[in-house]
């Protein structure tokens, strides 16, 4: 196709991609009527930069393309920028650039962002900390309020072609976007990453997320204009949330709850905020935005600054303090008065007295999470009420009082439960369930140490559409809760990790109507015992987590009941060569899409059987290499045709095993966890692409 785009009233780009061996040419061809300006260079392999957009011309292997110079951007591009900008693609930074104008700028960096470019070098990274410099001028010239705020209007009108420059505002700061979460996180580096690409980002809103560290560093720079610029292209987009965190850890992110208990009891670091957020993010379309919905601290010291900055967000949805210090002491007492439009509260360690509950109900909070905390007040002088909006209560490892708890328990919009590690032994004078709620989405007793009140209520009529009682304390009462009906015809989800059990209990799961998701995981004793077909389940199991328990072939009776199973996880059981071959159901093994193997024994026969899981698509496994290599002797290279995902666990990654990676035909992610890698032989815990051990194959 022909093209033509006119420059000013006088010129016009006809722009052709030639195609010749390996080599890809644009090229302006002469129209009769204007003057016309010839760009002509060849894409090849050797270009420090590479561009999305013409790789993709590259595939359709065609010898030659005609291109408007629209199809790629949309910016005024004259044909010295079209062809410096080439040139840079090609051989990196040159001093050529130097000469911009500053009407120019905004040309080349919206032509860089069409163009989709990447490197596996530096060179991306190079080039914009020259333009940053080239910026940096211009910002600091913009002496006069009009040109200051003419560079504002830009930033607003076109944000996302300067996006690129907050990834290498500070040298010793590590930026980078997730479109998922709609996080901008600003970490300290703690190394370079060499694969740079600036995508093309659809951002609307941002959540900034950062640490006192990187606050710190950014306020030490000392650079006015680096502030001017971080602080406009923040600012040019909707900060919906802040996140700071200590560590860049966060409990509201840790999956496995346990780990997230452990964590927070082993780190109790409390750091202190030299530099304050609103130190750095000035502006006051920042500090005044009443776009600010979400707030998330976490083990750090807030600044009195900080304070009156979170006060003042009146339309706050969420908010989650993990273990902070605060210097307002009525802070928590006038959440009501200062967040009315709350409705997600997490406040984790922290000390509670009677005026925290006293107006608590007059919110419209719908979920309350108080983990890891301490009521001391004057149970005579607490009168809680009840509460109408709430619906999710978490208060694992918190001793509250028993007014309180009866305050919550009466609402009828309560649909979350967890109380994991709550002991009402000392609730003596607590004798009345009366009008409690006992129909549940999610229920959690784990760990519980209950009289005999609570066991009465727990054990009669509880309907929980997920039921968690890991090391339930008292066997009794888990048997009966595990025995009523009404649990029987609602689980879906039930979870029972290091328990004793016994024939009578299996008898009890057995009859679990509508279950699809099992953890049995780490059971004490000899409780694998009654891991055996003697158990005909009522349910259609999906989902099976055996992990942590020495299984043995009898076992795998009990798997292999299960026609509809499509998650399977067998961790750290134990298992020698050929257990494999204990799974003889066919429907079983047409239907797993999931398994965990990792820890155990397999053999050439298990890793042959493992590939003719024809529907697996996420792998958990450990390989040994002198094993590995015998399976490749025996079967070659199998492929699994629908595997998507890998994760290796403690596995020396050798060339055989590369090899068997980059072999399989749908494979997208590859996940390394404790492994090391030949030839360096360094160890890695890492995320990364099939293509990764492509250059790296022994």
């Amino acid at each position: 196709d022909t093209i033509e785009k006119n420059i000013e009233g006088c010129t016009s780009f006809n722009t052709e991609l030639d195609v010749s061996g390996e080599k890809q040419a644009f090229e302006a061809s002469a129209s009769s009527r204007e003057p016309i300006d010839i760009v002509t260079f060849d894409y090849s392999d050797s270009f420090m930069i590479r561009s999305k957009y013409l790789d993709e011309l590259e595939k359709t292997e065609k010898y030659q393309i005609k291109l408007n110079i629209r199809d790629i951007t949309k910016s005024e591009v004259d044909s010295h920028i079209f062809r410096e900008c080439m040139n840079v693609l090609e051989n990196g930074w040159n001093l050529d650039f130097l000469g911009i104008k500053k009407e120019e700028f905004l040309t080349l960096i919206w032509l860089l962002y069409d163009l989709r470019c990447y490197t596996e070098s530096d060179a991306l990274f190079i080039l914009y900390k020259n333009l940053l410099s080239l910026l940096l001028i211009y910002l600091s010239n913009s002496t006069l309020p009009g040109e200051l705020n003419l560079f504002y209007a830009d930033f607003m009108n076109h944000n996302k072609y300067f996006l690129p420059f907050i990834f290498i505002l500070y040298d010793n700061i590590y930026v980078k976007y997730d479109s998922k979460t709609k996080e901008l996180s600003l970490i300290e580096e703690k190394k370079k990453m060499m694969y740079t690409s600036f995508e093309e980002q659809d951002i609307d809103e941002i959540i900034i997320r950062t640490t006192p560290i990187v606050l710190e560093l950014i306020n030490k720079e000392n650079s006015k204009d680096k502030l001017v610029l971080l602080n406009f292209i923040a600012c040019s987009y909707r900060i919906r949330g802040i996140k700071i965190s200590n560590k860049d850890m966060y409990y509201t992110e840790r999956k496995d709850l346990n780990h997230a208990c452990k964590i927070m009891k082993e780190n109790s670091i409390i750091e202190k905020m030299n530099t304050s957020y609103v130190q750095v993010f000035t502006t006051t379309e920042i500090t005044e935005s009443d776009d600010i919905i979400s707030i998330e601290f976490e083990n750090i010291v807030i600044s009195s600054s900080d304070n009156d900055f979170l006060i003042d967000r009146k339309n706050l949805e969420s908010l989650i303090l993990i273990r902070c210090n605060i210097p307002d002491t009525n802070f928590l007492r006038q959440l009501s008065s200062y967040f009315s439009k709350l409705r997600n509260l997490y406040i984790v360690g922290f000390i509670f007295n009677n005026k925290f509950f006293r107006y608590l109900h007059v919110m419209k909070i719908e979920c309350l999470d108080i983990p890891f905390c301490k009521y001391k007040g004057n149970p005579a002088g607490l009168n809680p009420q009840k509460h109408e909006k709430l619906k999710e209560l978490r208060e694992n490892y918190t001793q509250i009082n028993y007014k309180i708890l009866n305050s919550i328990m009466l609402c009828n919009a309560l649909e979350v439960l967890h109380i994991r590690g709550f002991s009402s032994v000392r609730f003596i004078h607590f004798e009345d369930c009366k009008n409690w709620q006992k129909t549940f989405r999610s229920l959690d007793l784990s760990f519980c140490q209950i009289n005999s009140v609570y066991m009465d209520f727990f054990c009669t009529d509880i309907k929980a559409e997920n039921l968690c009682l890991d090391q339930f304390y008292k066997i009794d009462c888990f048997k009966k809760i595990l025995n009523q009906k009404s649990l029987h015809t609602s689980t879906k989800k039930l979870t029972l990790s290091n328990n004793l059990m016994s024939e009578d209990i299996f008898s009890y799961l057995a009859a679990f109507e509508v279950l699809e998701y099992l953890n049995l995981s780490f059971l004490k004793c000899n409780s694998v015992n009654f891991l055996n077909s003697d158990y005909k389940f009522k349910s259609k199991l999906l989902y099976l987590d055996l992990s942590g328990n020495g299984l043995q072939k009898t076992n795998f009776s009990f798997i292999n009941q299960f026609d509809y199973l499509s998650r399977l996880d067998l961790s750290d059981c134990k298992l020698k060569c050929e257990f494999m071959s204990y799974l003889t159901n066919s429907f079983l093994i047409a239907s797993l899409k999931v398994i965990n193997l990792s820890g155990n024994i397999l053999c050439s026969s298990d890793i042959s059987r493992v590939c003719l899981l024809e529907n697996l698509i996420h792998l958990v496994i450990t390989l040994d290499n002198k094993v590995f290599s015998e399976f490749l002797k025996e079967y070659g290279v199998l492929e699994c045709l629908s595997l998507e995902t890998i994760v290796l666990i403690n596995t020396n990654v050798n060339a055989d095993i590369k090899k068997f990676i980059i072999s399989q035909p749908s494979l997208k992610n590859v996940r390394l966890r404790g492994c090391m890698t030949e030839p360096n032989y360094l160890t890695m815990n890492s995320n990364v692409s099939p293509d990764f051990f492509k250059t790296i194959v022994c």
